[in-house]
């Protein structure tokens, strides 16, 4: 009865702690699992020299399948990708949930970028392969955004952060694609941080101005009305031009 006891208490630990660190739909390493495994492959990077990427990857028709099939054909998509990503990897990556629509990518003692982008090719066709739901075919397109470790960050955070930037990056040039993180798209992160902190106080401190624009009639060349454009005026600046400001 002892050895019976000891036996249910010891799978109720192990039960408990593969909850905690790993995914409840997929099966998964969770974020917080991801982030050991991280820091621990970029500690092993640092005594060998190899280099470690990230890859954070996002399903582009995710909604789409929610909207128009319901929540559990979608969390039958999720499963489905999750096992497709863990077979396109090598044995020694890492495949990891984040949280809805969003996958982690860990691979491990990566030789150069080259080595990585041939990872990188390799699940994107993976997840190009068709999907059976409730007996109709889906196909799935993804946007990544890619890390090198030490390039693009020395700790796991940095690594992160970066990945996630140059994902969004992949989006906003048409989805379906991966595109690695460069000092670039890192300096222009950094410009928009900075910029959006000081538009919170661009009115009370009177940068926002009016330029007047006189509308002219080609026939008579007379003035017929007015635009009203604001412009900013950010000391040390100068004027910063509404394309840049306005989405902010």
């Amino acid at each position: 009865g002892i050895v019976a006891d000891a036996v249910v208490k010891l799978e109720d630990e192990q039960a408990m702690a593969h909850m905690a660190y790993h995914d409840q739909l997929t099966g998964l390493p969770n974020r917080l699992l991801f982030r050991e495994r991280l820091s621990q492959a970029i500690a092993r990077a640092e005594k060998s020299g190899k280099q470690v990427g990230v890859a954070f990857l996002d399903l582009d028709s995710f909604k789409t399948v929610n909207d128009t099939l319901g929540h559990g054909q979608g969390d039958q998509l999720v499963r489905k990708i999750a096992r497709t990503l863990s077979d396109a990897v090598g044995c020694h990556d890492v495949v990891a949930r984040f949280g809805g629509d969003e996958f982690i990518l860990l691979f491990n003692e990566v030789a150069d970028q080259n080595a990585l982008l041939r990872c990188m090719d390799r699940v994107m066709e993976a997840i190009q392969t068709p999907v059976m739901l409730s007996e109709q075919e889906f196909f799935v397109s993804a946007s990544a955004g890619v890390a090198l470790y030490p390039e693009d960050g020395e700790n796991a955070d940095a690594l992160l952060k970066n990945a996630d930037t140059a994902m969004y990056y992949a989006k906003d040039a048409g989805k379906s694609k991966y595109i690695l993180c460069s000092k670039k798209m890192k300096d222009e992160l950094e410009e928009r941080i900075r910029l959006t902190n000081l538009l919170y106080r661009a009115q009370e401190n009177g940068q926002l101005v009016l330029h007047f624009q006189p509308q002219v009639e080609v026939a008579t060349q007379m003035i017929v009305g007015l635009e009203a454009l604001i412009r900013w005026d950010l000391p040390g600046s100068g004027l910063i031009p509404p394309m840049v400001f306005i989405p902010l």
